[in-house]
């Protein structure tokens, strides 16, 4: 990209990143005010929809894997929260939840999901905690 002319920044974040340029969770310390657009290049739309909300910024999307090029705009990210919102609702008279936790370095939140698992059960509701690490998966 700079070959081409672009001034490249790669954003270094928190003590909780492995690396520069990388987002973890809902972790966007790596923002700076001199970065005008971001360059996301992963899949699926967790990050990038989460890095345009916490940092107001244009961000384009390269899937490595599918060769797709998008643009998360708040238009499509509103789209998806009001599609997730329904989910949420729809579910809302279930009785029994999966609580995923993800076990990859930075992801295990075992505490925030037992807490989960607490509450579900002060409403009557059953909870299983479903923890998936990165070769596979396993159920607790």
């Amino acid at each position: 990209m700079e070959k081409a002319g672009f001034d490249v920044t790669i954003p270094i974040g928190g003590a909780r990143l492995s690396f520069p340029g990388q987002v973890l969770g809902c972790n966007y310390s790596g923002d700076d005010p001199s970065i005008g657009h971001y360059l996301f290049l992963g899949s699926g739309d967790f990050h990038p929809i989460g890095l345009v909300l916490h940092t107001g910024k244009p961000l384009a999307m390269l899937d490595p894997y599918t060769g797709d090029a998008e643009e998360m705009s708040l238009q499509r990210i509103e789209r998806i929260l009001r599609q997730r919102f329904g989910l949420i609702m729809s579910v809302q008279d279930a009785q029994t939840f999966g609580i995923l936790i993800g076990e990859k370095p930075g992801q295990m939140r075992r505490s925030l999901a037992l807490r989960m698992k607490r509450m579900l059960a002060k409403h009557g509701k059953k909870g299983y905690l479903l923890a998936f690490g990165t070769c596979g998966s396993r159920i607790n």
